[in-house]
């Protein structure tokens, strides 16, 4: 008798110790998660703080807007996005726009954006598309910015966007701006529509989609190369939950795992940008560092 009230004495302790336990776990994990999300909105305020025109400016580059929704998808991660937000994304888009009169003025083309503000002797790149494509990843709201991307190139030249020679057939359109003209930028567009057309939530059409299913099936393996791994990483938070998306985001996934282990897209934030860089700063906090 009395050996059987040590036993269930004893098994209590060790059910009430695991528990207790347990919880002790828990209350931590919180606890960690709480000072990880006080230290983020630490560096959102400095962050914000540093705004110009609505755009994230660490460092003058023709990338601003990418680094601008990097900054903002962060901070959606981590969920500290808000309406505030929201609104000085809107704001940062606007300020990218194409004006008929060129610079500043309130007459803006849509669908056609400047790499910077009121720069119009650029001709625009598919990844500054891309990125305000991807700002549906903040809401429906956002949709419009692809769908006036996709009625632009629809109608003015085959989904070429050139901010130098606007509503009108240039010879540039037909070119990527890199030394030697080397090749012809009509042929690596279908792609890129195809992203535009998912984030608009138009039906997307087939020829494009194969046409992604090749570019993904060829992208870049060197994890010192992170430009195109960060703007995936945007594409997927964005758009990866359509059915037709989710492979390749579990292969995305799969292969930021196989190239950065347990660090993952921070590790590309690091590369990227330094480490000094608050956004790989704020990307650490995903880890919780």
């Amino acid at each position: 008798m009395g050996s059987n009230i040590v036993k269930y004495v004893i098994l209590t302790l060790i059910i009430f110790g695991g528990i207790m336990l347990l919880l002790h776990d828990r209350c931590n994990d919180k606890d960690e998660i709480d000072m990880n999300i006080e230290k983020a909105k630490k560096i959102k305020a400095k962050m914000i703080s540093e705004l110009y025109n609505g755009l994230y400016y660490q460092y003058y580059s023709d990338n601003t807007i990418l680094f601008t929704m990097e900054m903002y998808a962060l901070f959606h991660e981590l969920g500290i996005f808000d309406e505030v937000d929201a609104d000085r994304l809107h704001k940062a888009i606007r300020n990218l726009g194409r004006r008929r009169s060129g610079g500043f003025g309130e007459d803006i083309i849509p669908g056609l954006y400047n790499r910077n503000p009121g720069r119009d002797d650029r001709k625009d790149q598919w990844d500054n598309y891309a990125a305000i494509s991807f700002s549906v990843m903040f809401g429906k709201e956002f949709q419009r910015y692809p769908q006036e991307i996709l009625q632009y190139g629809k109608k003015f030249w085959w989904y070429s966007y050139d901010n130098r020679a606007p509503m009108k057939f240039s010879v540039h359109k037909l070119f990527d701006p890199l030394p030697n003209l080397k090749y012809f930028e009509c042929v690596r567009q279908g792609w890129h529509v195809f992203t535009y057309q998912v984030s608009a939530d138009c039906v997307p059409n087939p020829l494009f989609y194969l046409w992604y299913v090749g570019k993904v099936s060829f992208e870049n393996n060197d994890p010192n190369k992170t430009t195109g791994k960060l703007i995936s990483w945007l594409r997927y938070k964005a758009i990866g939950h359509k059915w037709y998306m989710r492979p390749f985001r579990w292969m995305f996934n799969r292969k930021i795992k196989k190239l950065y282990g347990d660090k993952g897209i921070t590790e590309a934030f690091r590369i990227y940008h330094g480490e000094d860089s608050d956004l790989y700063k704020l990307s650490l906090c995903l880890l919780g560092e």
